[in-house]
């Protein structure tokens, strides 16, 4: 019998998020689940009203973002960084956090309030590269990081003011855009990526109807169609390649 670490977050006494456990081995029905309470009175901003905790790492660290409305309706998505049962301020993290990798890189979108734009940014723990300081993102109305794997290439989505996505890697400082599903699809969000750098997401019309997965691994793509489903998401890519959605 192992105990596994769970975690979960409460929302005004009565609402309940489990967030995931932090053990390699896939659980059995031997295994004892030790649930974590996040607590929220150690929360910085005691104003937020959403905690929206997304990923975590072995370590237990667990990422994610807060919201609160601005004056002007737009939303205010700070990082939510939760490890050694408190919450800890990075500077380097610029906003709401997607992903974190083994080494404590971080990835999301970091939003402005004015306007409620937001773009992509990754923190190493001492710098953060923020993708409009390095590329021409004049035709893009948002971008954000979607997961980051252990070499810190990270995978994330161009939005542009039609709501048309175009999905990209980023990889040693390039930035490469995934090439698929076109013309037919004017919405490519990769949603994962392993160690191996295989990555997984979806490809869709503009308005998110007649969704099909997509794998691509070594620069060659394979399409995930289920036959009389017309939505389809894949979420996650384990080491061995395996894909869940």
């Amino acid at each position: 019998m192992k105990l596994i670490n769970c975690y979960y977050l409460s929302l005004m006494s009565a609402m309940f998020w489990l967030m995931g456990c932090d053990d390699n081995a896939p659980p059995t029905s031997n295994d004892v689940y030790e649930i974590k309470k996040i607590d929220l009175d150690s929360m910085p901003e005691a104003s937020f009203r959403l905690f929206r905790p997304w990923s975590l790492n072995n370590e237990g660290t667990v990422v994610g973002w807060s919201s609160v409305l601005a004056e002007g309706g737009n939303p205010i998505r700070p990082q939510f960084i939760y490890e050694n049962g408190s919450f800890v301020e990075r500077p380097d993290v610029l906003g709401a956090a997607r992903d974190i990798n083994q080494a404590g890189v971080i990835v999301g979108g970091a939003g402005a309030v004015e306007g409620g734009v937001e773009h992509a940014f990754l923190s190493d723990g001492n710098t953060s590269i923020y993708l409009p300081n390095l590329f021409d993102l004049s035709a893009y109305s948002n971008s954000a990081f979607n997961a980051v794997n252990e070499s810190n290439v990270a995978v994330g989505e161009l939005t542009k003011p039609t709501n048309e996505k175009d999905g990209f890697f980023f990889e040693n400082g390039q930035m490469t855009l995934i090439e698929v599903c076109s013309p037919d699809k004017s919405v490519v969000v990769p949603l994962d990526i392993n160690d191996n750098g295989t990555i997984v997401g979806f490809c869709a019309n503009v308005d998110f109807s007649q969704s099909r997965g997509f794998v691509r691994y070594q620069g060659e793509f394979d399409h995930i169609v289920v036959p009389n489903i017309e939505w389809m998401m894949p979420t996650g890519v384990n080491e061995l390649g395996m894909v869940v959605g």
